[in-house]
């Protein structure tokens, strides 16, 4: 089929007789660093601040995980967030964002830790002051007095019958000022009412405004015994004196703040970390030996890389420039490739339904997209996390954005249909429509590229 003047087959993909299956990711190591962590927390010592850093792929992330392992605690929020590089912009309050929903979705069947406990019996007179003040606003800017004296006299006869005025949907997916002042107030009554434990991977992406509001959390709640670990990257474009700039702001609040570098995995460690990786037992006495040679030649001791390594071994040691990870991508058949792009540009916005539809209106089989994800799944390019997919880590997104020229007629074929549709969508969408903020977002997203 012609799609924007290049011919592409709906290729049958051949499914890898995969040698190297892919088994369920197991921690080696960092006993000694999540142990001391855990023992932290665990020691109920006030509010404190944790950040852990490293280059990339060193195993942060399962570090963290690790401590959640060692942990007896109900209070822990992990938040996920998406994996960007240099040429995406976080959007403005994103991340506070994602800390809102993941504290809203595990305490919203709590017994007196839910939302709508919270807006029902623990807004106090202040906030609620604020709060109508700014919903009151927000209808005089857009709509005639009338409306605004029928909207006070509807909240008064509410509040009479003890009736919530807050809707509770439109402050979950709202992004209004009255829904952002709703969210922060209630954060700051969880790390207030409990012992929590906050993770925030990627932190040396968060946007300034999200930045902020953690601050005045960790301020306003600092008598509690919370303990936050944020997980910070260093490369090429966030460097260690911006690390340091964090550290000092967070200093206002009066907290105990630490740095923990994560160093390089020991070598020793590294039969351990691909036998619990892979189903096969595939470790043998020249594998070992080139497996250690590649690891040591490594600028730094990043394990997406050792992974890849393995996929590609053909029992032969070579350095080439491109990298183990790039090798196994051009390996990939156009379909891969295409459903890789597609995943890197809109960016955890599909499920896997939605993506093969998408495609499957353009000429692309269900079978052969099926298929092809499975192969993407088994060489760990791409994750599934709550019915979304995304790619597994932000370095893949690096490679793929630095070497697009490689890929140059699959990558403009997939990022035209995307722009293309979505901006067809965007002319014939109504403003106010939720479902057109999602169609914005993802239509920034591929301007960014």
């Amino acid at each position: 089929m012609s799609i924007i003047g290049h011919v592409y087959k709906d290729e049958k993909v051949k499914m890898k007789k995969n040698k190297y299956k892919r088994k369920q990711d197991y921690i080696v190591d960092r006993e000694v660093e999540a142990r001391t962590i855990a023992d932290e927390i665990e020691s109920n010592a006030g509010s404190r601040v944790r950040f852990i850093y490293s280059a990339t792929a060193t195993g942060k992330s399962t570090l963290s995980e690790k401590v959640i392992a060692f942990l007896d605690h109900s209070n822990t929020f992990r938040i996920k967030t998406l994996n960007k590089n240099k040429r995406n912009n976080t959007l403005a309050g994103e991340y506070f964002c994602l800390l809102f929903k993941k504290v809203y979705s595990s305490l919203k069947s709590r017994e007196g830790y839910s939302l709508e406990y919270y807006i029902k019996n623990k807004l106090d007179k202040n906030i609620q002051k604020e709060l109508i003040s700014c919903y009151l606003e927000q209808w005089a800017t857009r709509a005639n007095m009338f409306t605004v004296l029928f909207t006070g006299i509807f909240y008064f006869i509410q509040k009479f019958f003890n009736i919530g005025f807050f809707d509770l949907n439109n402050i979950i997916s709202g992004n209004s000022l009255l829904s952002k002042k709703i969210q922060y107030h209630y954060i700051v009554y969880v790390l207030s009412a409990l012992p929590c434990v906050i993770i925030i991977e990627n932190f040396q992406n968060i946007d300034r405004q999200s930045f902020d509001e953690i601050i005045n959390c960790i301020d306003s709640t600092k008598a509690a015994k919370n303990y936050y670990i944020f997980e910070y990257t260093l490369s090429e474009n966030t460097s260690m004196e911006d690390l340091e700039n964090m550290k000092d702001l967070l200093a206002d609040c009066g907290v105990e703040i630490k740095l923990m570098e994560l160093c390089d995995l020991d070598s020793a460690y590294l039969p351990d970390f691909i036998e619990n990786h892979f189903e096969t037992n595939i470790l043998s006495e020249n594998f070992n030996t080139d497996l250690q040679n590649f690891y040591a030649h490594l600028e730094t001791g990043n394990l997406r890389e050792v992974i890849d390594f393995t996929l590609n071994y053909d029992g032969n040691l070579s350095y080439g420039e491109e990298g183990e990870t790039l090798k196994l991508i051009q390996g990939l058949s156009q379909i891969e490739i295409m459903l890789l792009f597609t995943i890197i540009y809109v960016n955890e916005k599909y499920s896997e339904e939605q993506l093969i539809d998408f495609w499957a209106q353009r000429g692309f089989s269900e079978k052969n997209q099926k298929n092809a994800l499975k192969v993407l799944t088994e060489y760990r390019l791409i994750d599934y996390t709550e019915n979304r997919i995304t790619i597994s880590h932000a370095s893949i997104l690096d490679i793929c954005m630095n070497n697009r020229e490689l890929f140059e007629d699959i990558n403009s074929m997939t990022y035209n249909n995307l722009k293309n549709y979505y901006m067809s969508v965007w002319k014939n969408s109504n403003l106010l429509d939720a479902e057109c903020i999602n169609v914005w977002d993802i239509i920034l997203q591929l301007f960014y590229y």
